[in-house]
């Protein structure tokens, strides 16, 4: 998921750091990362999502305000656009 030495990692179009520019005020280590693999499991075993499950268990267990808690503002509309553009190409 990262490229070696890359301290970000690229996950299914949202990127964040991974070490040194973790804002840990904002989110343990290892939460974001969580999330996204439950959204991956999510889509994987359902096929689609739709995104206002980000707002409950399980999801809220890691972040119990939302996507928010872990991403800031822009990475969240980018992970809201791409669950939505993987939904469309399920559908299609």
């Amino acid at each position: 998921m990262g490229s070696g030495g890359d301290d970000s990692s690229e996950v299914i179009g949202v990127s964040f750091p991974v070490s040194g520019g973790v804002d840990i005020t904002r989110a343990r280590c290892g939460e974001p990362r969580q999330l996204i693999n439950m959204v991956i499991e999510h889509l994987t075993d359902q096929g689609a999502m739709d995104p206002a499950l980000l707002y409950e268990p399980p999801f809220t267990y890691l972040a119990p305000t939302g996507p928010e808690k872990l991403f800031d503002e822009e990475k969240v509309a980018r992970l809201v656009t791409r669950i939505r553009a993987i939904n469309d190409s399920a559908v299609a």
